[in-house]
């Protein structure tokens, strides 16, 4: 029996299997079948049903679980592949992303990019943002989240430049960028750690593109800024972790006006 024709077999079995069944997908409504189905895995992934294995089923399984052919699940799995969803890999399947935040830090880019963002601007959205963040970390990070804290603030202090500047510089870029979200996360508020996130991969996008140089004593004054950010919050002093956070912030702010070729639009791309 030819592929083709088996497909057809089961896909009328599956029909007459599911035909007293209440299904997710409507064939009368004005909503096609593909955004129909993709709609469905997305609610599916969000109740984390697919968590143990981190995919979606093959193509042929949800051919049979929803009784559609191959091309409506062909085309459920680039909509939600083009939101950054999942990504698709021949031979592999829809892997699931964790990292849901990337596609729209992308649009964020192109966005400011065509806003004539620069850096200062989005230091003055973290420091509206932040130095709230960190007084609800002092009144809600757990011992495993401060303990976590110091570490990301003894790295910074021990970062290695000896492979030089540029190596340097992404190394403190990954120490800092952990550290502001892992404050976000111990504030236990999901929305002010989303856009903290989104705002930090910004950031963290235009300096990687940019290769900013900022050199050791840099480094070490963010340490010091750290620790005290932490030793407030291991206090439990909310007040005080805003202040050093505002100061904190403040001090790179002020970094950027004295030193205007840090001050730069937002890049897309790395220069050639």
């Amino acid at each position: 029996m030819r592929q083709a024709d088996i497909e057809l077999l089961v896909t009328h079995e599956c029909v007459a299997y599911n035909e007293d069944m209440e299904l997710p997908l409507d064939p009368l409504s004005s909503s096609p079948l593909p955004d129909q189905l993709a709609h469905d895995l997305l609610r599916r992934i969000l109740r984390g049903e697919f968590d143990h294995d981190n995919m979606l089923p093959s193509e042929r399984q949800l051919c049979m679980t929803y009784t559609v052919s191959r091309s409506v699940v062909r085309e459920a799995i680039k909509w939600l592949n083009a939101r950054g969803i999942v990504t698709s890999t021949n031979g592999v399947g829809a892997i699931i992303n964790r990292d849901i935040t990337a596609p729209t830090v992308e649009a964020m880019m192109l966005a400011f990019h065509y806003g004539d963002v620069r850096l200062r601007d989005l230091i003055d959205t973290r420091i509206v943002l932040e130095p709230k963040i960190a007084a609800l970390a002092a009144i809600h990070a757990t011992p495993d989240q401060i303990a976590s804290l110091y570490a990301s603030c003894d790295a910074m202090e021990q970062l290695d430049v000896s492979a030089g500047e540029i190596q340097a510089s992404i190394n403190y870029n990954q120490v800092n960028v952990d550290f502001h979200l892992q404050i976000s996360r111990a504030s236990r508020n999901p929305v002010l750690t989303i856009l903290v996130d989104l705002l930090i991969g910004v950031v963290w996008r235009h300096e990687r593109t940019a290769n900013q140089i900022i050199g050791l004593p840099r480094y070490q004054k963010t340490a010091r800024e750290h620790r005290q950010i932490v030793t407030a919050i291991a206090q439990r002093d909310a007040e005080a972790a805003r202040v050093a956070m505002m100061m904190h912030l403040d001090l790179t702010q002020r970094l950027l006006r004295d030193n205007e070729h840090l001050d730069q639009r937002l890049q897309i791309f790395t220069d050639q």
